[in-house]
């Protein structure tokens, strides 16, 4: 609208009829200046713009630099290996343990931990397990109850061994800091959204609040009891989480000072067709590519889990989104650099994609309905396994070799 001084302003503009019975006579209208309005919406998407940019540059920074983050871990896992191999001077039984937790935390870093997923009889391993942790807990009275069994099989999706290794660590730890004559309990839940939660309660020290930010952390040791707490390598839950989240799942805990704590992870029933377990087939053996595909995949398994809040969830789907997009410009990178023939085709994929993900996202934002998330779902997921088998590994062959090209080309982008 325009001012008397001639000056052009936003307006809001309601009018309604005015009737005389059912015979309109005339129109009566308001006008609102919305100028102040106007600016406050320009400042938050700017703000938003800003946001987005720096989130930007965040996803291209720790994209460009995992392959340097790994040169370490790569020979960390190498010394340990040599440590296990030594006949000569070989390991106690207890540093044995320590290394194969090293190991295990340097595998999962460097990308190097190989899961077999396969349908798996969750009883059968609860009941292993269990019979594993009774002797461990028979000096100091504590018994280990399984409550999971008594119920029907719960069949899952997982790699066997590293389920056993996820369970035996938290029943080892249920028993390590439980109180003389205390119990350990074993239950399931089977989950509406195609997942089971496992959990193992406790009637030990517990956990204060204070420490609660830390306890899957690095050499932090769980437990208020200073004597217990000297006892491991503190990178057990480390490993643990870690392993929930490369199976597709994820881990929490509750837990109380003087009562106990109820350590819970999900993990995939073998029903679940949704989720993303990372496997050696689906490697295209450019190490760059193939960390980026990793956590692409972990990104979208957070996706598939419930969360009640729709915050949380829109904003896993916008790092989905921004780490994508960081991973395609690295991608190319790396195309270019080899001399990739199928590069400009691959590109144009690229962008669809974006162009596609970003309008189911804006659809389900907008709606809230149900069915356009499981459509965003179930569209990411045919589309990654399908691009990577059938299309990312046809940059294998060129890529032959040219590990310091593919670095140098890596390192511009930061």
């Amino acid at each position: 609208m325009q001012r008397r001084d001639g000056s052009l302003f936003p307006a809001l503009v309601c009018s309604a009829p005015i009737l005389e019975g059912d015979k309109p006579i005339g129109m009566r209208s308001a006008i609102v200046d919305i100028s102040d309005r106007k600016a406050a919406e320009l400042q938050l998407i700017e703000a938003k713009e800003e946001a987005e940019t720096a989130n930007q540059a965040k996803s291209d920074f720790l994209a460009s630099m995992s392959h340097e983050l790994r040169t370490p871990l790569n020979a960390v896992l190498g010394f340990a290996q040599i440590l296990q191999l030594d006949r000569q001077n070989p390991l106690t039984t207890t540093q044995n343990e320590y290394v194969d937790g090293i190991l295990d935390l340097a595998k999962i870093e460097a990308d190097q931990m190989v899961l077999s997923p396969e349908d798996v009889n969750a009883c059968e391993i609860v009941a292993d397990c269990i019979a594993l942790s009774i002797p461990l807990g028979e000096p100091r009275g504590v018994q280990v109850i399984d409550n999971l069994c008594r119920g029907p099989d719960v069949v899952l999706r997982t790699d066997r061994l590293r389920f056993r290794q996820v369970l035996l660590n938290l029943l080892s730890n249920a028993v390590k800091y439980n109180e003389a004559g205390g119990s350990v309990t074993v239950s399931g839940e089977v989950k509406d959204n195609g997942f089971v939660r496992i959990s193992v309660t406790d009637t030990g020290v517990g956990i204060a609040d204070e420490d609660f930010g830390s306890v899957f952390q690095m050499f932090h040791r769980v437990g208020a009891d200073p004597m217990k707490a000297s006892e491991g390598t503190g990178i057990g839950l480390t490993v643990t989480k870690l392993l929930v989240e490369k199976l597709a799942g994820r881990i929490g805990f509750d837990s109380a000072v003087g009562v106990g704590s109820t350590f819970w992870f999900e993990l995939p029933l073998a029903s679940n067709a949704e989720v993303l377990i990372w496997t050696e087939d689906l490697r295209v053996a450019i190490d760059a590519i193939d960390r980026d595909h990793q956590v692409i995949f972990s990104l979208f398994n957070r996706v598939t889990h419930h969360f009640p809040d729709e915050r949380e969830l829109d904003g896993i789907i916008g790092e989905l989104i921004d780490y994508t997009r960081a991973h395609f410009k690295r991608e190319e990178a790396i195309m270019e650099t080899c001399g990739y023939p199928d590069t400009e085709k691959h590109r144009g994929a690229h962008q669809l994609l974006t162009e596609r993900v970003v309008a189911l996202s804006d659809t389900w934002r907008r709606n809230r309905d149900l069915e356009d998330f499981y459509v965003l779902k179930s569209f990411l997921r045919d589309w990654w396994v399908g691009h990577i088998l059938h299309v990312d590994s046809t940059m294998t062959d060129y890529a032959k070799g040219r590990e310091t090209d593919i670095r140098a080309a890596l390192e511009s982008l930061i």
